[in-house]
């Protein structure tokens, strides 16, 4: 009967993919990357069986508690990437199964998503050997260190023993630095800066005291400096160009597009520093705002399937909301080339050869 149990908890945390909180409310990064990832959600489900169980039995509640809290904050949540979230997962299901206090059938299905015990077990003892050798006497029989072996094997490691491994895993986890990290009030007043000097430019522009655009060919190279760098990295990674290569290009290609925009907005100030850098700044913060919003409507439109929802309801919300990101995008670009247009001297394009001139 307990064999017939741990094997439907098995099947039913493998088969559910769910995570252990509701996706719809997902806030952060790393509960989206666990809701996007079934090997994520199945082991945060599993992890979570055994620390209810845990905490219906344990004596010490509010450590217990403490621990979790820690482990998320400390741990689980400074994770960059999906290999991260995994490894940290597996550490804290070892550490919880370490006691006695979860159910057979919970280890059991947890243990599903964890390496095979012979890996784990020879880990330790490989662990134990190190520590323990160089105290043994010469003379000691190999029969008898070969039996300690096996009693290793088919007893429970000792805490000590347990303890070792998993702190050797949890010092493996990517450990993010903040000292270069800016705030996000810095954020913000970096962002308001950049607002404050657009919107400056743009009155000095429409007083005739700087020049943002020239005409509408100064407007559309500005514009499709990135977009041209992109298209030439995809194109040469058509033609099998490596990666490294492809970037150093578009790159290349970016850089002498915005000389020649920042050459054209030095001469088109007649030479003053300031409000060339105005210019220049302002330009970039009109394109930058663009391409970001163009990205977080194409990057951010592949929302997962909530937990619980029909196949044919998630379709019919991924047509909705492709829909939605079409719109978006094409109001943005019209708002864009509108905005462009408008802060142009010139109603007119000019040639190639006249907008590179000296």
């Amino acid at each position: 009967m307990k064999k017939l149990i741990a094997i439907s908890v098995l099947f039913f945390s493998v088969s559910s993919f769910g995570a252990s909180f509701d996706c719809t409310k997902a806030g952060t990064s790393t509960e989206q990357s666990i809701c996007d990832s079934s090997e994520l959600s199945s082991l945060d489900e599993a992890m979570a069986q055994i620390y209810r169980s845990k905490i219906a039995s344990s004596s010490e509640l509010s450590q217990l508690k403490s621990d979790q809290r820690s482990w998320i904050t400390e741990i689980r949540n400074k994770c960059a990437d999906t290999n991260c979230l995994t490894a940290v997962y597996k550490n804290r299901i070892i550490e919880l199964q370490s006691t006695p206090s979860a159910s057979t059938s919970e280890q059991v299905a947890a243990s599903s998503f964890l390496p095979a015990p012979t890996e784990l077990t020879s880990a330790k003892i490989a662990t134990t050997e190190a520590l323990t050798t160089p105290s043994l006497p010469q003379n000691t029989d190999q029969t008898q260190i070969s039996s300690s072996t096996t009693v290793t094997l088919q007893t429970p490691p000792s805490a000590e023993v347990e303890s070792m491994p998993q702190k050797a895993e949890v010092t493996t986890i990517p450990e993010i630095s903040k000292t270069h990290e800016l705030s996000s009030l810095q954020w913000k007043l970096i962002g308001l800066a950049f607002l404050v000097n657009a919107l400056a430019t743009i009155y000095l522009h429409k007083s005739d005291k700087l020049v943002i655009y020239q005409n509408y060919t100064d407007a559309a190279i500005t514009g499709l400096a990135p977009l041209i760098a992109i298209i030439v990295y995809y194109v040469l990674r058509f033609f099998e160009i490596q990666p490294e290569n492809a970037q150093i290009s578009a790159a290349l290609v970016f850089v002498g597009l915005m000389y020649f925009v920042a050459k054209a907005t030095h001469r088109n100030n007649n030479g003053l520093s300031v409000f060339f850098v105005m210019s220049l700044i302002t330009k970039i913060t009109i394109v930058g705002v663009y391409y970001a919003i163009m990205a977080a409507l194409i990057f951010g439109s592949g929302s997962s399937r909530r937990k619980g929802e029909r196949l044919d309801s998630f379709e019919a919300r991924k047509r909705r909301e492709a829909k939605a990101n079409a719109a978006a995008m094409a109001a943005t670009t019209v708002g864009f080339v509108a905005l462009s247009a408008w802060v142009c001297k010139e109603s007119e394009f000019v040639s190639l050869a006249e907008y590179l001139s000296p």
